[in-house]
Formats: structure tokens, sequence, C-alpha cells
């Protein structure tokens, strides 16, 4: 079972970076140990919170809630990255 931990690790690190990291940085980082030296607290590897895809589902139920501020929706997507970013960090320390 041990062998497929890292494999394992390695693609969901892969996955999670993919929704914050800019995909040049991460094409760039093609074997693992490259993929831990990507920063995710850095700016300029990070795709901006506005462009930061929350689903189908999440985007669904905004639509529905009427007269929401603009506001919010930036607040959510914000927390939904940190907390990729805080995944992320988890996932590297079991590395």
């Amino acid at each position: 079972m041990v062998p497929f931990l890292s494999t394992a690790l390695h693609n969901i690190l892969r996955f999670l970076l993919a929704r914050i990291v800019k995909k040049e940085i991460l094409e760039a980082a093609d074997t693992p140990a490259k993929l831990l030296k990507v920063d995710p607290e850095k700016l300029e590897n990070c795709i901006p919170v506005p462009t930061f895809d929350i689903g189908f589902a999440a985007k669904n139920e905004f639509r529905k809630v009427p007269k929401m501020p603009q506001l919010t929706l930036h607040q959510f997507k914000k927390d939904c990255v940190s907390f990729v970013k805080v995944c992320c960090r988890k996932v590297v320390e079991i590395s």
C-alpha cells in the first residue's frame, strides 16, 4: 500500500494546485519534487480571486439569491482559495 501513497498524494496535490495556480507554473512542475516546491502563497503563482471557479452547483445557488452584493461572491471565492491553500499545505506536510 505504501508504494501507492506517494502517487496518490502527488495526484491530490496536483488537483488542488490546479484550482488556484496558473497553468504555466503547474505545467513547469512536471515531477513530484518540483510540484512540492510550488508555493501557492505567492501571489504571482496564483490566479486572480475573481477567476476562481467555484463550480456549477455553487454558481447556481448564488444565482437564486436575489440582490446579492458582488462583494459577498468575492469574499466567498476568497475563502475558497484560502481553504484550498490550507489543504495544499497539509498535503505537503504529509508528503
